[in-house]
């Protein structure tokens, strides 16, 4: 529905154009905050073998206590990534371009130096995107706020950033692939009638939405389901998440067993209370 409403969006042209712009990318990042919270909680419930469904996991993001620390979150997530990253981007190649002009370098030089100095750029927001992976999972699991969410995936990913960032790079390259072989075709085809300026089709318009639609569906959980198994697997190594529910796995059949006029566990008896 969201993909309808934001395709109509796009086509108001005009004094309403701003306003339709605005309304779109504030209902992408509502929208994005809300299918990312769902993923997160039932990819989350079915890792721990319990049963969820689609109504309850919208309905668990739903609540104050999850939503609005889950939209601040991922909105102060992209402006840490984002903001360093462009201000590391301007100031190389603004350096750049001012002392090879004052050098007197050729502008294909220039245009060289410019390029090489954007990989300062392109590594910071790499580091900050393996760091922060796991800010949704935070925010979602443990009811965290932002600022918490964002140090808490901060402080599981110390030392795996390399694990976090190969993994990122695997599914947003596989999730590349699916997406060039289903809705490849129709962009390329639009790509070639913009490159000769001639007039698109709606019907192709409508083929390619209709196909990226599906793309976006089938990879949405994808990246969603990556963050959640480095989530436990990140507690597992670092707190024994493992240990924390058995234990409490343990607890809880104890008190069932207790419950039933037992003083203890059928394992902790001795030889002797056997016989007995």
């Amino acid at each position: 529905p969201w993909t309808v409403v934001s395709t109509l969006l796009g086509q108001i042209t005009g004094s309403a154009a701003v306003a339709s712009t605005i309304v779109n990318l504030t209902g992408s990042i509502v929208i994005s905050s809300l299918v990312t919270g769902a993923l997160t909680f039932a990819i989350s419930e079915r890792y721990l073998e319990r049963q969820t469904s689609i109504a309850g996991s919208y309905r668990s993001i739903l609540g104050a206590r999850v939503f609005w620390p889950l939209l601040g979150a991922m909105i102060v997530k992209t402006v840490v990534l984002v903001a360093p990253f462009l201000a590391t981007i301007f100031a190389g190649v603004f350096l750049t371009a001012f002392l090879g002009g004052a050098a007197g370098a050729s502008w294909a030089v220039i245009a060289f130096l410019s390029i090489v100095s954007m990989v300062p750029g392109i590594v910071l927001l790499a580091y900050l995107a393996a760091r922060l992976a796991l800010v949704e999972p935070a925010v979602v699991l443990e009811q965290s706020g932002a600022s918490t969410a964002i140090a808490r995936s901060w402080n599981l990913l110390r030392g795996s950033v390399a694990k976090a960032f190969w993994l990122l790079v695997l599914v947003m390259t596989v999730t590349l692939l699916v997406y060039l072989a289903i809705a490849g075709p129709t962009q390329i085809a639009i790509t070639m009638k913009l490159a000769a300026k001639e007039e698109i089709s709606r019907s192709l318009l409508a083929i390619h939405t209709v196909l990226t639609t599906l793309v976006q569906t089938l990879v949405a959980p994808w990246m969603s389901i990556a963050a959640i198994l480095l989530y436990y697997d990140q507690r597992i190594r670092k707190e024994g998440f493992d240990l924390e529910l058995l234990a409490r796995e343990l607890d809880k059949k104890t008190r069932a067993f207790q419950d039933r006029g037992a003083t203890s566990l059928p394992q902790e008896q001795t030889p002797q209370d056997n016989n007995q």
